[in-house]
């Protein structure tokens, strides 16, 4: 995925576990809200919020678990998401 839409995001889920159990849209715009608050990519972000893949260079994760900054991240993105959906 080299960019993020609603329906790149359904399909990618729906792909890697079978079904897209969240509202792609939402989960579009926290994303691209977040990222450009935070000056990184909206695809590394989404790769992190799904899968805990910290390709962000903001060092959201050690040893595989959400550093301060990390979980400050995803409760942001859990902010927003809901505000959109």
């Amino acid at each position: 995925m080299t960019r993020l839409t609603a329906n790149g995001i359904e399909k990618y889920l729906t792909e890697q576990y079978g079904e897209c159990k969240h509202d792609a849209s939402a989960m579009k715009t926290a994303c691209a809200t977040l990222a450009k608050e935070l000056k990184i990519s909206a695809v590394s972000l989404f790769h992190y919020i799904v899968e805990r893949t910290d390709n962000t260079g903001l060092h959201l994760t050690s040893y595989g678990f959400d550093t301060a900054s990390g979980r400050e991240v995803r409760e942001t993105f859990e902010a927003y998401y809901y505000d959109a959906a």
